[in-house]
Order: structure tokens, then sequence, then C-alpha cells
């Protein structure tokens, strides 16, 4: 009996082992042990997870991570939350984030929440962002992605692809992919900054003192790679000596010219000690001399090079700013693939722009390009979603471009005005004193004369060569300049490098442009093209007349004094002479031989004739005639000393006389002739009020002294009013 309870006892002592001991601790290490822990589980709430076939995580307001297939190793969970705009800027989220909001720069606007994304396991390789753009954000072309990242403190911009909506049925999107998966996302409106102004340049002597105050940077040229990893050539030392209100960056190049040397520069890169040798010599370079950075402008990369190029970079980059260097990177012209997508050979944007600290970007050749909306526009954009846009500096070749069939040629300023100028003629080789002597600008190519295209912001015109083919010339200065620079403005880049100075650096506007586009104040420029044509007779008196460059025909009456001429046409733009035409035809005024007077033969007196009923004007000295009676009105012909002309009409003030000079009536002032006959009885004509007066332009400040000759533009040689 006691075995039968004591063996109840056993069962019941058993059983609450087994309820309250055993079987919790099962429970227990079932939650918590392999393969699915209860820790494991309470971290997977609220995480999605992600197999190798790819998938999407988003918030609530439509923002997603999309992770592709074949960028994930093995599955993974991940984790997308925000905080609203307001919240975060307030610092009401918590204090990693407080110090986020403190760190965005003034350059920088927040416009989106801040996203954090959370991953749990092995990360995949890549990840895309994309995001609503937020309804206050235009304009798009200045917006951005940044990232924080904590363990710097820093913000750190990504790059990432605008799509907007052609038909405007979806939301425009923002999106940026990149290898480095960000923890944090952000959409920032960026501000303008003070942009720079530079310039290539290979002799100190050739910039003006207005130009050491405007330029922030001047690059000199002359310095190539060399074999083994040296430097060769030499720079103009006198930069020095201009100043210091611009930087001094000089350009180490592999190409003169048309020749670039891929052999120098692929040795380099594939020869470890070779590229060593050529980094220590240019930081060498860089801090011997005191130099703020260097130009790295290296062509012909292999594609298959790309990354020992990268390497070299990045090597040179760590040397200079250890030394509080900079370097500047230009890469080659890419070509445009698609709307938003460029080609860019071998040269890498992306990494180029994470080592450098700028990179210059080849604008567009073509000027067709500037159209509104066109291949500049796209370039532009693609650029800053590759590059961090206060690295951008777009490169400007500065010349005049002509159309030869498929080639694109540059021309200096001088030689792009040429055909469209040509060579001076005259309607004789020799004249007589006081007669018409007409002068004309003739081209042996016939041209379409030069217009303005607001499009592309240029002026403009064709000829054709001399076996018959047809060119466009558009030529380069200020005005052309200023719609280049009011598109590159739109972006906040960093600023600009002109290769060569537009217009031959004649451009009176040029400089106080560049300042303007520093100061973010840029004003519409309009050429404005005129021919000064300028006659200096025997005696070294000279005439000179203003005529527009659609219009310069000029006729002026010859002077009395016998002998060469000399007749010169400046080609000029808001004052500024940019080309002389090219010298006709000597051409000479004759010599005036008096006919002889006959012996007189007596005759008796005659009997007085009576006063004429009409009256006689005596020209007192050869005179001007004009259309009208004041000076409004153009010149149409010339009385001679001495000669009487009959009066057939005054004006209302009595002050002017209508005369009758070969069949036509003209206007002379009353100051200029002597009266003879019944004048009283002369009617008053009505005249039609003068034509509109034409712009003239003043004479150049460098024009030589007219001492007691008659008033520039007037046509003629100390003829009067």
């Amino acid at each position: 009996r006691r075995s039968s309870q004591s063996s109840l006892l056993d069962d019941k002592r058993t059983g609450q082992i087994l309820s309250f001991v055993v079987l919790p601790l099962l429970l227990i290490a079932a939650l918590l042990l392999p393969p699915v822990s209860l820790i494991q589980r309470i971290g997977d709430l609220g995480t999605t997870r992600v197999s190798e076939e790819g998938g999407v995580i988003s918030d609530p307001d439509g923002t997603q991570v999309i992770f592709q297939p074949g960028t994930i190793a093995e599955p993974f969970r991940a984790s997308l939350t925000s905080v609203p705009r307001v919240t975060f800027l307030e610092g009401s989220a918590g204090k990693d984030l407080l110090e986020a909001a403190k760190a965005i720069p003034e350059s920088l606007v927040a416009k989106s929440p801040f996203y954090q994304l959370s991953l749990r396991g092995t990360a995949p390789s890549e990840a895309t962002w994309v995001s609503r753009i937020p309804n206050d954000s235009e304009p798009y072309e200045t917006l951005d992605v940044y990232t924080w990242e904590n363990d710097l403190q820093r913000w750190q911009w990504l790059p990432h692809n605008i799509v907007v909506s052609e038909d405007g049925s979806q939301d425009d999107l923002i999106e940026s992919a990149s290898p480095a998966i960000p923890q944090a996302f952000m959409v920032m409106q960026t501000n303008p900054q003070p942009a720079l102004a530079s310039l290539d340049l290979a002799q100190a002597a050739e910039l003006s003192a207005e130009g050491r105050n405007v330029l922030s940077e001047v690059h000199p040229t002359g310095l190539s790679l060399g074999a083994d990893g040296t430097v060769t050539g030499s720079l103009d030392a006198t930069f020095d000596q201009l100043g210091s209100s611009f930087a001094v960056i000089p350009v180490i190049r592999n190409h003169d010219g048309p020749i670039v040397r891929t052999d120098l520069f692929n040795n380099m890169l594939v020869d470890e000690a070779q590229r060593n040798a050529h980094v220590d010599t240019l930081v060498n370079l860089a801090v011997g001399s005191l130099y703020k950075g260097l130009d790295i402008d290296y062509r012909g990369l292999d594609r298959n090079l790309r990354g020992e190029y990268l390497q070299f970079l990045k090597e040179l980059a760590d040397r200079l700013h250890q030394e509080g260097k900079v370097l500047h990177v230009r890469v080659e012209a890419g070509s445009q693939v698609a709307d938003d997508r460029f080609d860019t050979g071998a040269y890498d944007w992306r990494p180029i722009g994470l080592i450098a600290d700028t990179v210059k970007i080849p604008a567009p050749v073509d000027p067709r390009a500037y159209v509104p909306g066109g291949q500049f526009d796209a370039l532009l954009r693609y650029a800053v979603g590759q590059i961090d846009r206060f690295k951008v500096r777009m490169v400007f070749g500065g010349q005049s471009i002509e159309l030869a069939g498929a080639y694109l040629l540059p021309k200096t300023y001088n030689d792009a005005l040429q055909p469209l100028i040509g060579r001076i003629a005259a309607d004789t080789a020799v004249v007589e004193p006081g007669k018409p002597l007409n002068l004309a600008l003739v081209s042996t190519r016939p041209t379409s004369g030069l217009v303005y295209d607001p499009n592309l912001g240029t002026y403009v015109y064709r000829y054709q060569d001399e076996q018959g083919n047809a060119r466009t010339v558009w030529l380069e200065n200020a005005a052309s300049m200023n719609h280049k620079f009011e598109t590159l403005k739109k972006y906040n880049a960093q600023g600009f490098t002109l290769e060569k100075l537009p217009a031959d650096g004649l451009d009176v506007d040029l400089w106080p442009l560049m300042r303007n586009f520093q100061q973010g104040q840029l004003q519409d420029i309009k050429s404005n093209f005129l021919v000064e044509w300028t006659i200096r007779d025997a005696n070294g008196q000279t005439v000179s007349e203003v005529r527009p460059l659609g219009d310069a025909n000029f006729a002026v009456a010859a002077p009395n004094q016998p002998g060469a001429l000399q007749v010169e046409a400046a080609i000029k733009d808001r004052g500024q002479v940019l080309a002389m035409a090219n010298t006709g035809d000597t051409i000479a005024v004759a010599t005036y031989t008096p006919t002889p007077t006959p012996t007189p033969v007596f005759t008796p007196t005659p009997t007085p004739s009576p006063t004429p009923e009409f009256a006689l004007a005596t020209a007192n000295n050869n005179a001007n005639a004009r259309s009208g009676p004041s000076t409004a009105y153009p010149r149409v012909a010339q009385l001679t000393s001495g000669q009487s002309y009959r009066i057939t009409g005054q004006n209302d003030a009595g002050t002017w006389w209508q005369l009758l000079v070969d069949d036509k009536g003209v206007w002379v002032s009353g100051d200029l002739v002597t009266v003879a006959g019944n004048a009283e009885g002369v009617a008053i004509v009505e005249v039609a009020p003068p034509p509109t007066a034409v712009p003239v332009a003043a004479a150049p400040k460098t024009a030589a002294p007219a001492g007691n000759l008659p008033a520039s533009g007037t046509g003629y040689f100390g003829y009067g009013i």
C-alpha cells in the first residue's frame, strides 16, 4: 500500500516537473535557439525579407528602395522609415538627427523628409533609391540628393537622375543608384554660389589689367607629360608677378595640338615605378612653386586602363590634399546617346568626380547645341547628376566656328569676319575734284549678310568658298558668351574655363560679362557691327563716315587737292575696332587743267537787261545741298563756289532757299549763298518731315585729331552744312 501511495506521489512530482520545468525549458529553447529565435523574430518586426530574386521596400509616402537581382549574395531583411522635414529641421527627431540638421551647409535647402534605411544580413552590392520630387522643388535643374554620414558627421552628395513625366500623368521622380548603399537619403535644393572664372593662358603678357581683377584662376600652359614619369616644358615665370587677385594652377598635358602622346600616358599608368615617379614630380611642382594646385589634361585614355587611371588620380589627389593643394581633372567630351544620357568613353565621370576637386568638361563645339533645351542643356543635366555640381566646370573654346561640310573649324575673330568684310572697291580709279566718289565693301564670295539668331544667342552668316561650297560662320563674342552663361547659371555649377578669349580679346564687354557672371547678375548684350570709313587726301585732311555693316556703301565728294587718296574701312562693334577691310586699288584725284580762254573780241556795250523776275543764289564757297530745309535731311548735291542757281522757293522761316540744280529742287542754308534778284516774291514751299536718323557710333578714341577739318561723318571736304 505504501509502495502504491509512493508511486502515486512520484508520478505527481514527475508531472509537475514536466509541466513547470521541462516543458517551459523546451519552449524557451525553441524560441531562443536557431534556426529561428525569438530575438530574431522580434527584430524582424517591421522589416521586409529580400531574396536573391530582388525586391522593393517602400515608405508610406511612396519612396522606394529597389534591390535588383544579381546584386544580392544571400537573403537579407530591410526596413525604410522617414522623418518629416519639419520635424527633422526642428531637431525633435533625436540627438543624432539634430546634429545632421545643424550640419546642412548654406548651399543646400532640405526639400524632402529624411529617409533612413536599415539592413540586416549581408548587404547587396547596389541599391536604387526612388522618391517623388516634392511639390516646392522648382527649378529641377538645381535639385540634388545627399546622404548623412553619421560616423564622419558630414553630408555627402549622391549621383542621381531626374525623371520627368512627359504628359504629367505620373509623378516626377528623382532616383539615385550607388554601389555604396547610403543609410540615409534626402532631396536638397542647391543655392547658387560665387562662380569661378578661369582662363588657359600661355603668356602672362596676354592678360590685361582688367582681366587680372576679374579672373578667379589662371591656368598657365606649357608643361607636358614626359618619358619615365617626368614633366617637360616650361611656364612663363611672370605669372607669379601679376598680383595675388587670382590663383595660379598650371596645366599638364599629354598633347600638343592634334598630336596626343598616348604612348607616354599608357606607359606611366601600367608601370608602377613610372606612376609613383610622376606623382612625386607633380606634387613637388605644386609645392615647390607655391601653386594652388594642378590641372591634369591627359587625353586618349585606353578603356582597359580606366582602373589604373583612377588609381593614379587617387594617389595624386591624396598627396596634393595632404599639402593643402587642389586637383583639377579635365575629361574628354562625351557623346549624347539619349535625351538624358552621354557616353563618356574611358573617362568614368562618377569616380573622377569623387576624387578631384574640379572636373572640367568640354562644352559642345557646335553653336547649334546652345538652342534652349538643346544639347548643352542636356549635357549640364547629365553632368550635375554624375558629379557634384559644385565641382563641375565647363570649358569653352572661345573661338568663332565655321561649318565646312561636316567639319566644325575654330576661327579667330579676324579670320571669321574676313569673308563678310571683303575688300574696299571704288566706282572709279581716277576722280575729278569735287565729283562724287562711291565706295563699297565687296566680297568675292557671296554672303548672306550678318544676322542675329536669338535661339543660339549668336551672330551668323553664310558664304560660298572658292569651290562654290556653302559655309556657315558663327561669331563668338560677349553676346554669344552671355547666352551660354545664362544656361550655365541655371545649374549652379562651379564655373567655367576659357581656352581662348572670345573676339580675340577685343570685345569691350567681355571682362564686365565675366564679373557679372561671378556675381550672378547677367545682363543682355547685343552687338552693333558698323563700318567706319576714313578717307585721307594728299594734304593729310581726313573725312570719316560710319555706316551699318549691312549697308556699308559710302559716297563722298572728292577733294579739290589732286593726288592719291588713302581709304580705310574698319569693322567696329560697340566702339572697338575688330578688323580692317583689305585695301583695294589706288584711287587718285585728277589734276585740274583749266580750258584756255580765247582773246576777247570787242563788242558794243549791250543795252542793260532788266532785272530778272526770279531770284538767283550764288554759292559763297563749295557747299552741300540737301533734300530739305535743315541738316536733318540727307545731302543730295553740291554747289560750286561762284556758281549761280535759280531760287524756286524758301522755307517758312526764310532761312533756307530751294534752288534748281540739275533740274531738281535742292535746299541750301541762306548763310552759304548771296541772293540777287526778286527774293521778295519767292514762294514758301512745304516739305515733308526729315527721315528718322539712324544711330551712329561715336568715333574711336584712338582716331587721329582732325584739326580744323569738318566733323566726322560729313562725307565732304570743307563743304559746309
